[in-house]
């Protein structure tokens, strides 16, 4: 029962933490921008992306991206929110768009934020039922929860009630491309 207990550790601790972002091209976030968005901290409009692209295709589809960040604050933890056990920087971290695929196992462990768009569609088929009944609100009693907005809009009431970190993007007035994160 030693080995077991040990190898199954030595196997969690080469896991790579999870983020999964929408499955939508109207989503402030996307595989095309989101890259940019954890690295730089920097929101670059992903229509603007798109435009500047002519082959029409996105500019980072994969159904698995793996990215190298500083990412500070999120946690598998789900004492994350009061600071425990977060992710150091520099950390590997693989980002999808298509959380169907993965296993229990993968949700159970590996999955460490989720960025929400505000609809509760986006949450139909999204995780295993037997370990969120009632997703999202039981997802983001366990997973961090964020939503990336303008910081002119009104927060989605759908988001207030899911326990969703807001981040919010200040839209410099002369340059509608480019964003900087507001903490």
């Amino acid at each position: 029962k030693g080995k077991t207990g040990a190898h199954e550790a030595e196997i969690k601790k080469n896991l790579l933490p999870i983020i999964i972002i929408p499955n939508a091209m109207t989503s402030m976030l996307t595989v095309n921008n989101v890259m940019e968005f954890l690295f730089t901290s920097k929101f670059i409009d992903s229509t603007t992306i798109k435009e500047n692209n002519t082959d029409g295709k996105p500019t980072n589809k994969h159904d698995r991206i793996g990215i190298t960040s500083k990412l500070q604050g999120i946690s598998r933890d789900s004492d994350s929110r009061e600071g425990s056990a977060p992710i150091k920087s520099n950390t590997r971290v693989r980002i999808i768009d298509n959380p169907a695929k993965l296993t229990i196992e993968e949700w159970q462990h590996q999955v460490v934020a989720v960025f929400a768009t505000g609809q509760a569609w986006q949450f139909k088929n999204f995780a295993p039922k037997q370990l969120f009944p009632n997703p999202p609100v039981d997802l983001f009693q366990s997973v961090m929860g964020v939503h990336v907005m303008y910081d002119d809009q009104t927060v989605n009431p759908n988001i207030a009630s899911w326990n969703c970190k807001v981040l919010k993007v200040c839209i410099f007035r002369y340059v509608t491309t480019c964003c900087r994160l507001l903490y």
